[in-house]
């Protein structure tokens, strides 16, 4: 029996497709995904036949880590924006587009900025690492606490529901966004629900151990993934990377800015040869644009899916 990942998509994705491609077909739509996701989209739309006249893959593929780049890179070309980057050229910039399921990575060689001009020192690279585990942790973490803390008929009639509602009070809209190396432990209001006979005990505690433990194997694994590319960087252009740019949802958090900056730092210092080592900017921005080309050909125009 076919019960792989792969199988499932395109077995969900058959029924849907026939409405789906009536509601946007009259449009081009750019689709953004990680570096390795080609391979994996080609595997889930053959079994259905969505590819054909009106849907093909592009040949101009862009991937997550190098629109944020182009993002990042135009609007610092362009007086007033984005101040504190300061590229100028032959500047390296390592952008680090930390999102929901993976973390996309690309570094550029700045030629010019006006025009602005860059050039790939290595190909984008993606890892599996991104807010969604952060999020599958707590939700562990969540219920495991509520499990040992909470009388054992309270527990048995929470719901997935119940589960959800109390984690984005909590975690999606307090922790996750504003943990730092520097919070302290949180003590949280119990709703309702959570609480049962014991209503003396009306809170739930996490420590900065507790918050601590769910980001630091994403964090060093983005971490590593950083400063195995300023070894490239290096390598390739005989210099130190100049700037390392901290882009996506993710990255707007700033236990994990501080962690790649402490990293970024820590790898100039022992890789600098001289006395004195480099200083390496450390930039953490939110990327909300995205880039691709999809060119129609008359009549319909047909979807464009970028993926690298």
């Amino acid at each position: 029996m076919r019960l792989t990942f792969t199988w499932k998509t395109s077995d969900a994705l058959q029924p849907r497709w026939a409405n789906v491609y009536e509601g946007i077909k009259e449009g081009s739509r750019v689709l953004l995904g990680p570096s390795d996701a080609r391979e994996r989209l080609l595997q889930v739309l053959r079994p259905v036949d969505i590819l054909g006249a009106n849907v093909r893959l592009a040949q101009k593929l862009v991937t997550e880590a190098e629109a944020a780049a182009i993002a990042l890179l135009s609007a610092s070309a362009n007086t007033g924006n984005l101040e504190g980057l300061n590229f100028q050229a032959k500047d390296t910039v390592i952008i680090c587009d930390c999102g929901g399921g993976t973390t996309d990575l690309i570094s550029y060689q700045v030629l010019s900025m006006r025009p602005l001009a860059v050039r790939e020192i290595s190909p984008s690279k993606s890892i599996y690492a991104g807010a969604a585990l952060l999020d599958d942790g707590f939700m562990e973490l969540l219920k495991a606490r509520t499990k040992a803390e909470r009388p054992r008929p309270t527990f048995k009639l929470l719901t997935d529901e119940d589960f959800n509602k109390f984690a984005d009070s909590i975690w999606h809209n307090d922790m996750k966004r504003n943990h730092s190396v520097d919070m302290e432990g949180q003590i949280v209001d119990l709703p309702p629900r959570f609480l049962g006979i014991w209503v003396d005990r009306t809170t739930m505690a996490f420590t900065a151990g507790d918050i601590n433990g769910l980001f630091d194997p994403i964090v060093h694994k983005i971490v590593n993934l950083i400063d195995s590319e300023m070894a490239v960087v290096k390598e390739e252009t005989g210099e130190q990377a100049t700037h390392v740019v901290v882009a996506g949802g993710l990255g707007r958090n700033h236990y994990l800015w501080t962690s790649v900056a402490r990293g970024a730092v820590l790898h100039a210092i022992q890789t600098k040869s001289q006395s004195t080592p480099s200083i390496v900017q450390i930039e953490a921005r939110a990327s909300g644009e995205s880039y691709g080309v999809g060119i129609g050909n008359g009549g319909p125009h047909p979807l464009a899916c970028l993926l690298g």
